[in-house]
């Protein structure tokens, strides 16, 4: 067992799960509802939430989006789905404009829904952003989960948006690579037959790493090969780096948002729990600090947390691998590696949590990709 302590305190930063009242009793039942349910549970309650408008509104509370009134408030639940390392969770953090999501260079990092929040003023909308596991060819059972929660994240939302590479299209020439040919196809039959019956946009993100002059060319030919208006409804053209069109974006999903209640507090972020993000903080930093295929074997459980009068916290993750010879190789020598993964981690909660933070690091050899606990934990499915 190797542990890691530090505690020092960062500057302040919005926090997470701001206590301020709900508006109106059905917003204080939808967050009696936050877990870490699947996308199945997002669906759901996307669907009631919207009923629970439509009520107001059929009262006379409300306008519908065609008839609102200039400044009437709106709500949009958007999803976002594409492969592997096309930089959805960056997008989303722009979108956001604060760190809500793990992000590292190695593919597959996310490994279930995240909620990113934020209003658009301008529009007087609150955007829901669903940021999702890559779409990839899955073998383990982890890798199916994660698939499958990523297609299940656009039932019921109100926005769907493809994120594509195009950088990636651009050396591709001007071809869809097999995943995103999937994709496409998948989408187009869904829609088809009536399954997604949400607004479709196709994001193309790093548009810095393409050369300006063929820019535009890029953007038509790939509009073209997904299949035009038939496909996608609008292309948005980002670079989520370095931010480039994230004030666009932002603003025309507002636009496109059903008009009604706010669903979260203004000032939230996203609706994870602590205990989780925490585990997910440690993790980014698992992915980011070690190399090869090693961070692909491991998960991170946050076992305690203990509030000090102080106002600080104690929290104490398990950083899981499942073989015994991985434990050193995580620790490093005389524990050098977990110590730098903690303080790293520590520093990251501290900004995000605004308040000191004492955080201890255990590494353990535990069969965690067959336990369906963990599975229900990120809320995935285990038998699939």
């Amino acid at each position: 067992m190797v542990a890691a302590f530090c505690a020092t305190s960062g500057p302040a930063v919005n926090t997470w799960g701001c206590a301020r009242a709900p508006r109106g009793e059905w917003v204080e039942t939808l967050r009696s509802l936050r877990t870490n349910a699947g996308s199945r549970r997002v669906a759901r309650r996307v669907r009631w939430c919207r009923a629970a408008a439509g009520a107001t509104a059929a009262a006379g509370g409300e306008s519908s989006a065609e008839t609102a009134p200039a400044g009437a408030p709106r709500c949009g639940f958007v999803s976002f789905l594409g492969p592997s390392n096309t930089g959805k969770s960056t997008l989303m953090n722009a979108l956001v404009g604060a760190k809500v999501a793990i992000v590292s260079p190695k593919v597959q990092t996310t490994r279930t829904r995240v909620t990113g929040i934020v209003v658009e003023r301008s529009c007087n909308a609150q955007l829901v952003f669903l940021d999702t596991p890559g779409i990839f060819r899955a073998k383990r059972r982890l890798d199916r989960a994660m698939v499958r929660a990523a297609w299940q994240s656009g039932s019921g939302t109100d926005m769907v948006s493809l994120i594509f590479d195009g950088r990636e299209f651009w050396q591709s020439a001007g071809k869809l690579n097999d995943t995103q040919q999937e994709i496409v196809e998948a989408v187009a039959t869904r829609r088809a037959n009536g399954q997604l019956k949400a607004h479709v946009s196709l994001t193309v993100n790093k548009i810095d790493l393409v050369p300006e002059p063929e820019r535009d060319a890029l953007v038509s030919r790939m509009r073209e090969v997904v299949g035009g208006q038939q496909a996608v409804d609008e292309v948005f053209v980002v670079s989520a780096l370095r931010g480039t069109g994230i004030d666009r974006m932002r603003r025309r999903l507002a636009e496109l948002s059903p008009v009604g209640p706010w669903l979260y507090p203004e000032d939230d972020l996203s609706d994870m729990p602590q205990r989780l993000l925490a585990a997910e903080i440690v993790r980014e930093q698992v992915f980011l600090q070690l190399r090869h295929e090693l961070p692909y074997a491991t998960a991170v459980e946050t076992e305690e947390w203990t509030e000090r009068p102080d106002g600080s916290v104690v929290i104490l993750c398990t950083v899981l691998v499942t073989r015994d010879s991985q434990k050193g190789i995580v620790a490093g020598a005389k524990g050098s590696r977990i110590k730098s993964i903690g303080t790293q981690a520590r520093l990251a909660m501290e900004r995000l949590f605004d308040r000191k933070v004492h955080l201890y690091l255990h590494v353990k050899s535990r069969k965690w990709d067959e336990n369906p606990a963990h599975f229900r934990s990120w809320g995935l499915e285990y038998d699939v």
